[in-house]
């Protein structure tokens, strides 16, 4: 008899005669109901044939105990996340996107789908929703040092000039400027696929920097969305505030390579990578305290002996401190966004991979 309750509850949504409202009231008033569509969203092929139906989906979202019995249902939770049109619905509401990322059962099973985190990632709110969320940042990047991306939420501005850019993962490891003269700006003047971005003035020596010095880890990569607006010219990317030698990821003086300043030495190391001006480009640096890799998007890894790459630091974003040689050198051009992670994230590693197609989506950075 419950099994064809059930039946009904399923055929009364698809058909539309149960609305959003109504469903949750049927819920509230009969505790049995509930039990009934766990059972529905349980079974495989119901919960698909539930999550196929729009109509079904758009009921199950308007009804707050339908929604949490849903993000906390394994089965139920994979069905929405590999069907294109029922994970749309949740990208749609508000409601059910602030949902699915506080429950770790919903975002074990988007974080499991490719479709689900490509709808996620091409979507501008729900990637809103995710970087205000330190849990969601910590499903999707469990090693993150820190993580800094151009949404409302993570900037305190000035008018547009940048005072403090906010780490979105639970570190709370922020990066601040307080002379205004120094702060990048955050503007429409450079935007790459809708979102605004940072912009750094090299004349005007803009950065950011950390107020406390950490304790780097040895194994580390960083995945950097930029757009440089010069070449030929040491510019850094994430440097130190620190002692000269700490360390710095900077583009080069080489044509189309990146280079690393590792800690305690003044020379610089190349890898060629491709880079090119004017082209928003995803830039990944990884080393391991004995050997550093670059790669530019999805092409081939450059690579280069070298200590660890930081050792402890206040870090910059946009300057390369290197005052025995070239003096400290500063970005020209535009940053989206910068991860760092406390591993090293080689091609094939499940979290980087993950990192390295979300950024692509969400910036349209290649085919």
């Amino acid at each position: 008899m419950p099994m064809v309750r059930a039946m009904r509850l399923l055929n009364a949504v698809e058909a539309g005669t149960l609305s959003g409202p109504q469903l949750e009231a049927l819920l509230v008033a009969d505790p049995g109901r509930l039990a009934e569509l766990n059972v529905l969203l349980g079974m495989r092929g119901q919960s698909a044939r539930l999550f196929a139906s729009s109509t079904a989906t758009a009921a199950l979202i308007a009804s707050s105990t339908a929604l949490t019995a849903l993000t906390g249902n394994s089965a139920g939770m994979k069905n929405v996340a590999n069907n294109p049109q029922a994970m749309a619905a949740v990208l749609a509401s508000s409601t059910a996107m602030a949902a699915v990322l506080a429950s770790s059962t919903a975002m074990a099973a988007v974080l499991a789908s490719s479709t689900a985190m490509t709808a996620v990632a091409a979507s501008s709110t729900a990637m809103d929703a995710v970087y205000a969320s330190p849990a969601a940042i910590a499903a999707i990047a469990p090693t993150a040092w820190g993580v800094y991306g151009p949404h409302a939420s993570r900037l305190s501005l000035s008018g547009s000039n940048v005072t403090q850019w906010s780490d979105a993962s639970a570190n709370a490891r922020h990066f601040v400027q307080t002379t205004t003269s120094r702060q990048p700006l955050f503007n429409s003047t450079s935007v790459v696929n809708g979102y605004n971005t940072l912009t750094f003035v090299r004349s005007s020596t803009q950065v950011l920097d950390t107020t406390t010095s950490y304790a780097m880890p040895e194994d580390i990569t960083a995945f950097i969305v930029r757009r440089k607006t010069l070449d030929s010219t040491y510019m850094g990317l994430i440097g130190t505030g620190s002692a000269n030698n700490a360390g710095a990821i900077a583009d080069s003086s080489t044509v189309g390579s990146v280079c690393i300043d590792y800690s305690g030495n003044p020379a610089s190391y190349q890898m060629a990578v491709g880079t090119v001006n004017n082209a928003w480009e995803l830039i990944r640096v990884r080393n391991t305290g004995t050997t550093s890799w670059a790669k530019r998007n999805n092409g081939a890894e450059a690579t280069t002996g070298a200590n660890a790459l930081f050792g402890t630091v206040s870090l910059s974003i946009g300057r390369m401190n290197d005052s025995d040689v070239n003096g400290d050198m500063y970005f020209e051009g535009q940053i989206a966004e910068i991860i760092i992670l406390g591993k090293n994230a080689a091609d094939g590693d499940t979290e980087g991979d993950r990192i390295t197609n979300l950024l692509k989506t969400k910036y349209a950075l290649w085919a």
